[in-house]
This record gives structure tokens, sequence and C-alpha cells, in this order.
């Protein structure tokens, strides 16, 4: 009887001198879990704003891109518009180039006549 109230005695010991260990160690265990899931919620708050800015700045971009397509399109009709006229000159001036050569030659060929007709009256 003795034996089985040491043993007794003993594991009632052996309870209360493991009881703080066993406390300890599910307090650990509550702490590791509620810091998994604090991370957990962590990272997908962080991949939730990456998602956030990645798709503004698709928005972003493609904004731009449509802005700069639209101010090219402009650029390009207004610098036709004024490149035209400037064709049309150019045409002129040729148009004007070649009379102007046209008349040189008259010019030429006149004073041939004169000559000739100078040359004749002298004689």
């Amino acid at each position: 009887q003795d034996l089985a109230k040491l043993a007794k005695e003993i594991q009632k010991e052996q309870r209360e001198l493991t009881k703080p260990m066993q406390d300890s160690l599910e307090s650990i265990k509550r702490s590791q879990s509620e810091l998994e899931r604090k991370l957990a919620k962590h990272a997908e708050d962080i991949d939730r704003q990456m998602q956030e800015d990645f798709v503004d700045r698709e928005e972003s971009l493609t904004s731009l891109k449509d802005d700069l397509s639209k101010t090219f399109q402009k650029d390009l009709k207004t610098l036709h518009q004024e490149v035209k006229p400037l064709k049309d000159r150019v045409a002129e001036l040729q148009g004007l180039e070649q009379d102007l050569g046209n008349v040189q030659q008259d010019v030429r060929d006149l004073k041939e006549d004169v000559q000739v007709l100078f040359d004749q009256a002298r004689t």
C-alpha cells in the first residue's frame, strides 16, 4: 500500500511539474497559430495591393497610350494639312521656274534676232 501511495504521489508531483511546461507548450502553439494566421492575412493583403497596383498601372499605361495615339494622329493630320499647301507652292514655283527658263530662252532668241537685224541694217 505504501508503494501504491508513493507511486500516486510521484504521479501527482510529476503532473504538477509537467503542468506548467504543458501550459507553456500550449501557449506557444496558440501564439504560433496566431502568428501564422496574421502572416497569411498580411501576405493576402500584400498580394491584393500588388494586384490593385498592377491594374492601376495597366489602366494608366493604356490611357497614356490612347492619349499619345490620339495626339499623334491629330499632329499627323495637322502636318498633312500644313504640307499640302507647301507641296502646291513648290509645284507652282517649279512651274514658274520653267516659265522663267522659257522667257530667258525667248530673250536670248530675241537678242540673236535683234543682232541679226542690226547686222543686216548695217550692210
